[in-house]
């Protein structure tokens, strides 16, 4: 929510996310209990993907930004700012969580 109050996220984004943490929770919290099915549990998986690279995008972008204004995680510590190489790692390792899911965009 502070994210779109802020216009870091578009509304549609926004709409999207909140959507998937609905349904996250539904999954997460009450599989036993409810109508969902292991085949809607891969199609959120799927959806979560679609939003990764925007979501992603976006992070970076703050990112950069704090590191250039001495504000915040990376501009306070400039001397942990991870390099590209660092980077490339963590977002594989990041993208080998979600295993090899097919994209549907």
């Amino acid at each position: 929510q502070k994210c779109l109050d802020q216009n870091i996220i578009s509304k549609s984004l926004f709409d999207k996310l909140e959507e998937l943490y609905k349904e996250r929770n539904k999954v997460i919290h009450r599989l036993i209990i409810t109508d969902i099915r292991t085949e809607d549990i891969l199609n959120l998986a799927l959806e979560y993907q679609n939003v990764f690279d925007d979501v992603e995008s976006i992070i970076l972008s703050l990112e950069e930004k704090q590191t250039n204004l001495g504000v915040g995680v990376w501009g306070h510590n400039l001397m942990n700012v991870p390099d590209e190489y660092e980077r490339q790692l963590l977002k594989s390792k990041i993208r080998d969580k979600h295993g090899r899911l097919p994209s549907s965009k």
